[in-house]
């Protein structure tokens, strides 16, 4: 019997809430007033501790589930997260490798509106550079078609003028004249002006 207590009391230290199997034992009390336990006694704790090692078994199996399913809460969202982080690392890199593309394009635009811009500033040098050519040999070929006596005939033909401004103004004067000397009586006499020619002569 004391074989079988021994077995009974061996799963005690896993259960802490299980009861002493046996009594506790005075300090000063007889060996021999000791009594063993009855094979009823037995039963009954063998079958409060398979009681209680079967709600250990189900709080184990509902604990297992738990985390089981906090383990798989936990899988999920660790498997989003990498999508997720999957996703935006592809975003990203293909954002880049449009951006760097369009920069590239745009470097190429550049490239090619600075090329066309030089040409076409070299082109308006080159037209303007022909245009003033063009202008000096027709400037040139006017001074070889005028005369070189063009500045003494403009000097003769102004004096003539000024000899001509001088000629009207003294008829003028005579006209003045010689209508304040003529009477009333005579004013439907007709009266003869010398020519310009005639008075210069």
């Amino acid at each position: 019997m004391p074989a079988s207590t021994d077995a009974l009391q061996s799963p005690q230290p896993v259960v802490a809430s299980s009861l002493p199997l046996t009594p506790p034992v005075p300090e000063q009390a007889d060996l021999g007033e000791l009594t063993l336990p009855t094979p009823s006694s037995n039963l009954r704790r063998l079958e409060a501790l398979s009681q209680e090692l079967w709600e250990l078994r189900l709080v184990c199996l509902s604990d297992g589930d738990y985390h089981g399913q906090q383990l798989q809460h936990l899988r999920r969202r660790w498997a989003w997260l990498l999508v997720g982080c999957v996703a935006a690392i592809a975003t990203a890199t293909t954002a880049l490798i449009w951006t760097g593309w369009r920069l590239q394009s745009a470097q190429v635009e550049l490239t090619r509106y600075a090329i066309t811009l030089e040409t076409q500033q070299q082109r308006l040098e080159q037209l303007e550079q022909e245009r003033l050519m063009q202008l000096e040999a027709e400037l040139r070929s006017l001074q070889t078609e005028l005369p070189e006596s063009l500045p003494n005939q403009l000097a003769t033909q102004k004096q003539e003028v000024a000899d001509l401004q001088r000629d009207v103004q003294s008829l003028e004067a005579n006209l003045a004249n010689h209508r304040d000397a003529i009477a009333p009586s005579s004013m439907h006499c007709k009266i003869v002006l010398p020519q310009p020619s005639a008075v210069r002569g």
